[in-house]
């Protein structure tokens, strides 16, 4: 048998070019299935195209090669319904496995089964209503005053109307026939994020008995039109203690293998979660210079067997998102640049920038000046 992991990922934008130069020089292969063209993961693995629904999926993987062991895994959740279909019927074998479950994933990619699942769990989320009709929207108290979503799809800022701002906007009937739900708008301090490796414990049986669990540094976010311009690591005890006891309630419930990053407001009251991605997250970046295992080398260790993440090397570590084009910047000490190779288009994430120090001073400097030029209030 081939022992030579095989790893295919739905997905071949940023995320998934990461994961796998995070990987590749492990000896792993990467399969990318993507509708789209170009890519970021050229020259990084065998690039399969499929259709927009991916349909051809559950055939593709019936008929790997059964002398390899063969991992099937993800780089977002937003997919078609059917994607989520094919996938469950995946006949899982002793060389071919997926993770996370896609039925974890398909709850992590509907804000309703997502805010559902986190009330039935005791997990503190905003007030939030499903809106089926118009009139349900109407007299649910929050019509004026709430931000209506979409139940799949959105991400940085999209599928979402702040009804305060647009009472009257064209979308909502839009949104309301495709599937949406009302959230009360949560008085917030500021916003924070916690990135997790649920590892298997045991990679001779790959069951689920109580993931090894660890996690990184919450990162302290500031987003900008919906969309998240940096990511700050924190260092507070207290807080990093609440938000691991959400996500182990979170992995437990789920038996959830691989990473998985947790959004929260920071209210007065105590963590309110926002969303659950269960992937990598843009947050956790900074991980790639910061860590011995990255959130990208932890999400494909995870698979394989237990991850221990280690202690950061640094004290002082901020990630800044390059959005619409990459800048000319200049040369700054322990600041790493990372190009997507993305085509420039307004509001889309081409590239980011890291900054790390143990010397605070040298990081403000360095910060101060990258703050100017992306113009970061």
């Amino acid at each position: 048998m081939n022992h030579r992991p095989q790893f295919h990922i739905i997905g071949a934008g940023q995320l998934a070019r990461m994961l796998a130069l995070s990987n590749l020089h492990k000896g792993y292969e990467f399969n990318f299935y993507t509708p789209f063209e170009p890519t970021p993961v050229e020259g990084l693995g065998n690039i399969v195209k499929v259709d927009e629904n991916y349909a051809q999926l559950s055939g593709i993987f019936s008929s790997l090669n059964p002398k390899s062991d063969n991992y099937i895994t993800f780089e977002s959740e937003n997919l078609p319904e059917s994607t989520f279909a094919a996938l469950k019927e995946i006949k899982i074998s002793s060389t071919l496995k997926v993770y996370p479950d896609p039925g974890t994933l398909h709850i992590f990619s509907d804000r309703y089964l997502e805010k559902s699942f986190l009330n039935q769990n005791s997990i503190p989320t905003t007030r939030w209503l499903l809106i089926e009709d118009v009139s349900s929207l109407t007299n649910c108290g929050l019509e004026q005053s709430g931000i209506l979503k979409l139940r799949t799809g959105g991400f940085d800022g999209r599928g979402q109307i702040d009804l305060a701002k647009e009472p009257n906007s064209p979308l909502i009937e839009k949104f309301i026939a495709a599937g949406a739900i009302v959230e009360e708008k949560v008085s917030f301090i500021r916003e924070v994020s916690l990135v997790t490796v649920a590892s298997v414990k045991n990679p001779a049986t790959h069951t689920f008995t109580d993931a090894h669990i660890e996690c990184y540094p919450l990162s302290e976010n500031v987003h900008k039109a919906g969309i998240l311009v940096s990511a700050k690591a924190i260092f507070e005890p207290t807080l990093q203690k609440q938000a691991e006891e959400i996500a182990k309630k979170i992995i437990n419930a789920t038996g959830y293998i691989g990473v998985l990053a947790i959004e929260f407001f920071v209210t007065n009251c105590g963590l309110v979660v926002n969303e659950v991605a269960p992937r990598v997250h843009n947050s956790g970046h900074w991980t790639i210079e910061s860590q011995t295992i990255s959130q990208f080398a932890g999400h494909i260790e995870a698979i394989l067997g237990p991850v221990h993440i280690g202690e950061p090397h640094y004290k002082y570590i901020k990630t800044y998102n390059l959005i619409g084009s990459i800048p000319r910047l200049p040369r700054l000490a322990n600041s790493f640049l990372h190009d997507y190779r993305k085509t420039p288009r307004d509001g889309r994430k081409v590239g980011h920038v890291t900054v790390v120090d143990n010397d605070e001073e040298k990081f403000s400097q360095s910060c101060g000046i990258l703050d100017g030029i992306l113009r970061i209030d």
